[in-house]
């Protein structure tokens, strides 16, 4: 992980210095969220190649500050657009890919499923589940992550459980919905360890965020992801999750359940209570 953490502190430091939160989301967001939990409580983090960065609607809202962000990525540190994905996916070596990501934002052009921040530069994947990415934020020190002096007094944002929980629950359900199982089974797995390491006080921050948007389309899809994948272990959520060779090899089927049923309670009174 040093070369993604090295790019990490990178991208970072270059964002900030222009007034940008640079949120990092998808499988290195919950790797970031819960590293040093990890470490004391013997949890196996997933290890992923790539960064998913949030532009936030709050950091996207002045058309200076989205032609700066674009100049930082594409000028400044040398991305280059990935083919499979113009103008919101980039890579700048063979193991350094970034995608942008964004929320609805009010008033920025919508066209194709992406938000046109830099015309014909730089776009940001629509992630309508990310109506809430703001509320709860982690900031997150990346000497924390990476020994390297480069890294000194550097920061990151992750979502917070509950947002991260959404997140995942929509790409999971949109990953089984297309047949990708591979893919379909890192988010489950990035569920579950978010449900073993989130404490206390991130379930009441969820219940209150929860609470308080209650009547969102948003949160309803999630719950109802929850219940269709995630409520009893005979549900693809767990079984995808039980299929992986990661998952607690250590331990037997009727230990790994024991497990599972934790987790799954946990998760159900998360988006229930």
């Amino acid at each position: 992980m040093d070369t993604i953490f090295a790019q990490l502190a990178e991208l970072a430091k270059s964002l900030v210095a222009i007034g940008v939160r640079p949120v990092i989301c998808g499988g290195l967001g919950v790797y970031i969220r819960f590293y040093d939990k990890s470490r004391s409580s013997e949890q196996m983090l997933r290890t992923t190649n790539d960064i998913d960065l949030m532009l936030v609607e709050s950091d996207i809202m002045v058309q200076a500050k989205r032609k700066a962000i674009a100049d930082v990525i594409i000028d400044e540190l040398r991305y280059a657009v990935r083919e499979d994905g113009r103008c919101f996916r980039f890579k700048k070596a063979i193991d350094q890919e970034l995608d942008i990501l964004t929320p609805p934002a009010k008033g920025i052009k919508v066209e194709g499923g992406r938000t046109k921040l830099v015309k014909s530069r730089l776009h940001g994947r629509i992630t309508e589940e990310a109506e809430f990415i703001e509320m709860g934020l982690k900031k997150i020190s990346i000497p924390n992550l990476s020994k390297t002096e480069q890294a000194k007094e550097i920061f990151v944002y992750v979502p917070s459980s509950t947002n991260s929980l959404i997140l995942k629950l929509f790409a999971f359900d949109d990953r089984i919905k297309k047949g990708d199982v591979g893919r379909a089974q890192a988010h489950a797995w990035d569920i579950y360890i978010t449900m073993q390491l989130s404490t206390r006080e991130d379930f009441e921050e969820g219940q209150s965020l929860l609470a308080k948007h209650i009547d969102s389309p948003i949160l309803r899809r999630a719950q109802s992801i929850v219940f269709e994948s995630f409520s009893t272990l005979d549900q693809q959520g767990w079984r995808q999750l039980l299929q992986t060779a990661d998952f607690h090899p250590e331990l037997d089927s009727a230990h790994k359940k024991v497990k599972l049923d934790v987790a799954m309670r946990r998760i159900v009174r998360w988006f229930t209570e």
